[in-house]
């Protein structure tokens, strides 16, 4: 058998995104990319966990490795100017590999680790802009949101002036 595709315009795409490989949110993250962000081409990382291999969370120091190098090289395959990094809830390689066992607290270490993953990236290159997602399966459909920076709480100390 011998399948051919539709030509397709080859743009070059200066976006790289990182996303779990889990099979329940392909289909939604792949309508998010390309509906809700307009993104025809891109370069994908899409791994068990997805950006969680560039967070302090991932404790075995070759996956952080293979994880840094697998962005460093589509990073400058791509000529990267923009990372879409996308977590979800209910992420079966958090609590597989007991990364995060208490499913009440998922949601929020996996939003912790986008905005650490964005510092690393940021960290390596700076010129690239980074923007988070998390999504959350509800039904048939899934609700996609940006992530921002962590509010104030009042458990966190102000910071005092000298």
């Amino acid at each position: 058998m011998e399948y051919r595709t539709q030509p397709v315009e080859a743009n070059q795409s200066h976006v790289v995104v990182i996303h779990c490989s889990d099979p329940r949110y392909q289909p939604h993250f792949q309508h998010f990319l390309y509906s809700g962000l307009g993104l025809t081409n891109y370069g994908l990382i899409a791994i068990p966990g997805g950006p969680e291999h560039l967070s302090p969370s991932e404790r075995s120091d070759a996956l952080r490795s293979q994880g840094a190098a697998w962005f460093d090289f589509m990073s400058k395959l791509m000529a990267a100017e923009r990372c879409i990094l996308i977590g979800h809830a209910d992420c079966r390689w958090y609590v597989a590999n007991r990364i995060e066992p208490d499913e009440s607290r998922l949601k929020e270490h996996v939003r912790r680790d986008l905005i650490s993953a964005r510092e690393e990236i940021q960290r390596r290159f700076p010129k690239v802009r980074v923007e988070l997602y998390f999504a959350e399966i509800e039904g048939q459909q899934a609700s996609v949101i940006e992530v921002g920076e962590p509010a104030l709480t009042s458990q966190q100390p102000a910071q005092r002036q000298p």
